[in-house]
């Protein structure tokens, strides 16, 4: 589930009316990168795995599905902390 929320959560959040327009910009960046950031991986995994291949085998492609371990807790981290303030600077 937690696959499902940071990027729809990013996703949402750019579509909120902020207070002040000069950090909307840096904040919706923030949120994308954080976003792409987090689908890297799984990216990876699925465009460098050769045809007929499984995606998923440690031994090929999915060797990058490894750094989950490091980048869903940071960008989860990131994600709270930049929703909050997006959060806080939205208008109601």
């Amino acid at each position: 589930m937690l696959f499902v929320c940071i990027p729809l959560s990013s996703i949402w959040a750019l579509f909120l009316k902020d207070v002040r327009s000069n950090k909307k910009t840096l904040l919706n960046v923030l949120l994308i990168i954080n976003a792409v950031l987090f689908l890297w991986p799984l990216g990876m995994a699925y465009f460098l795995t050769p045809a007929g291949g499984n995606m998923w085998d440690e031994n090929g492609a999915g060797g990058y599905l490894w750094f989950y371990m490091i980048l869903l807790p940071l960008c989860f981290i990131c994600q709270c902390v930049l929703l909050s303030i997006k959060l806080k600077n939205s208008k109601p």
